[in-house]
């Protein structure tokens, strides 16, 4: 008869270890569900084999480091210390080469990296948790810019080509003339703006990222739709460039804001739902302006458009008592 892992055995306490880890990747998108986790790793799996590893260092790292530093249980339970470095996990291979002799170094990078989140985001929450702010993905993007404005200065590491109308462009803002908005560009920004929040320049990745929402709950679902529906739309009536819109490039944060002000920090309401819109536009415009600032320095937005709405918004929460819930 095959042996069980006991309560507080060490095989129960890998696995509880390693579903924390999954839940972690779910965490992204505010979801505390292992099978929308397992969802989302083969969604970026799907996309590229050497992001899945990442991924699965990243909330790995993370999760463990959360354990080193005795952060409570429950908390790293929830993934709340995974999707950090899950984020930044990615991020790295995707806008640095990994090829050649700095292979090496990314990957130590990867593994640092997503340590150090866990470390910031732990400073982020003693700051901000007297305010009721949530830490989210603060972290991720503090320690992005660390880490890539960093390999200007390393020989042995140098950025992706791959991904260079992200770095110094940070992406096409300008219209090109002529240059028409159809529903492939809908369609593609739509899904991909999904895909986009874990760098997946693909529909089906975004797909695979939708449905494994509306499997965490129909709420974030409507909500992550509603906020690629915003970076589609509203670019294409602004003018925007073709391309940005086709890659998602405008959309992704928008689609984090809206689940996060509509569906997680405030109770899901029609008058939540009407501010989520409107700090979904708002982000949108964070997104276009830090695109053009950062772009200069050759550091990419990453999800600092979404991080500034979300904390405005959510500030903004604990003085309109209208949007302000009964504190647990």
């Amino acid at each position: 008869m095959a042996a069980r892992a006991t309560p507080g055995s060490p095989i129960s306490s890998f696995l509880t270890y390693l579903r924390a880890s999954v839940v972690g990747v779910a965490q992204v998108f505010f979801i505390n569900n292992v099978w929308t986790g397992l969802i989302f790793l083969a969604a970026i799996f799907w996309n590229n084999p050497v992001y899945g590893v990442a991924a699965a260092i990243g909330t790995l790292a993370a999760t463990a480091t959360a354990y080193l530093i005795g952060i409570s249980g429950e908390d790293i339970k929830a993934g709340l210390y995974g999707f950090n470095g899950t984020l930044l996990a990615i991020a790295l291979p995707f806008f640095i080469g990994y090829g050649g002799t700095g292979q090496v170094t990314l990957w130590v990078f990867v593994v640092l990296g997503a340590a150090l989140t866990t470390v910031i985001e732990a400073a982020f929450v003693h700051l901000l948790t007297p305010y009721r702010i949530p830490a989210s993905t603060g972290p991720f993007v503090l320690t992005g810019w660390l880490l890539l404005a960093s390999v200007w200065a390393f020989t042995g590491l140098h950025m992706n080509t791959a991904t260079a109308h992200l770095g110094p462009a940070a992406f096409p803002l300008v219209p090109q003339p002529g240059q028409a908005i159809t529903f492939s560009t809908v369609w593609n920004g739509f899904f991909r703006g999904i895909g986009e929040v874990m760098f997946m320049d693909n529909v089906i990745s975004g797909a695979l990222f939708l449905l494994g929402i509306f499997v965490g709950g129909w709420r974030g679902g409507l909500m992550a739709a509603m906020g690629a529906a915003i970076g589609v739309f509203f670019p294409a009536l602004l003018g925007a460039n073709e391309q940005t819109i086709r890659l998602g490039l405008l959309a992704f944060n928008p689609t984090l804001t809206a689940i996060a002000v509509g569906a997680v920090f405030l109770p899901f309401s029609g008058r939540s739902v009407v501010y989520a819109f409107a700090a979904g536009l708002v982000t949108l415009v964070f997104s276009a302006a830090l695109g053009a600032l950062l772009g200069v320095i050759g550091l990419p937005t990453l999800t600092a458009p979404f991080v500034f709405t979300m904390y405005l918004f959510i500030a903004a929460r604990n003085v309109g008592k209208a949007l302000n819930p009964p504190v647990p």
